[in-house]
C-alpha cells in the first residue's frame, strides 16, 4: 500500500533535544550525592510541575528542547491551522529519545539525510532520535489547538518528559 506524500507549504522548524549536560561533572563525584540522595523527597524537585510531578532531581532541570525547559505558561510554537510542515529533530543528548508529537500523526522523511527502511515509512507519533543524529518528520496539521489547550511535544520517557524535555504548541 502505497503512502500519500504531503505537500510541505510552511518553513521547516528545528528542534534540538539536549540532556543531563549539567549532571556530567557531578556524576563522576557520584551521582547520588548530585541528586540529593534520592531518598524520600531530600533534594527533589517535589510537587513543582503540574499534579505535583517533579520537573527536575535536585532542584534541577535535567532535560530540554531548543535549550528551554518545559515552562507551562510559555507556548514553544504556533502552527497555522491546515498547514503541512517540516520538523527537523536534532538529538544533541547523551543518549536515545523518543519524541512524540500530540495532535497529529507524521511521516519519518529521513534519518541524517538518508530515507528510512520501508518499516520506518508508515504514520507515527513517536519516532526514535538516537544519539548525535538528525530526523526530519514532515506533518498536516488539521486539529485546531488554543492558547488554554494547547498540544505538546515531548520526550516520551517518563523521566526525561518529568524533568523539563517538554513542550507546547498551539494550532490556529
Amino acid at each position: 500500500m502505497a503512502i500519500p506524500s504531503l505537500r510541505i507549504d510552511a518553513p521547516q522548524r528545528l528542534f534540538s533535544l539536549q540532556g543531563m549536560q549539567g549532571m556530567q561533572g557531578a556524576m563522576g563525584g557520584g551521582a547520588m550525592g548530585a541528586m540529593g540522595g534520592m531518598s524520600g523527597d531530600q533534594g527533589m524537585g517535589a510537587n513543582t510541575g503540574p499534579g505535583g510531578m517533579s520537573m527536575g532531581v535536585g532542584m534541577e532541570k535535567l532535560f530540554s528542547i531548543n535549550h528551554q525547559f518545559m515552562e507551562m505558561s510559555v507556548i514553544n510554537q504556533r502552527v497555522r491551522l491546515g498547514s503541512t510542515e517540516v520538523w527537523q529533530v536534532r538529538n544533541e543528548g547523551h543518549m536515545a529519545h523518543t519524541f512524540h508529537v500530540h495532535g497529529t500523526s507524521f511521516q519519518i522523511l529521513s534519518r541524517d539525510g538518508v530515507a528510512p527502511p520501508e518499516y520506518e515509512r508508515g504514520w507515527k507519533d513517536v519516532v526514535l532520535v538516537r544519539r548525535n543524529q538528525t530526523v526530519r518528520l514532515v506533518a498536516r496539521f488539521d486539529q485546531p489547538a488554543g492558547k488554554d489547550h494547547p498540544f505538546m511535544y515531548h520526550c516520551h520517557i517518563l523521566e526525561h518528559e518529568d524533568n523539563g524535555m517538554m513542550g507546547q504548541f498551539t494550532v490556529a
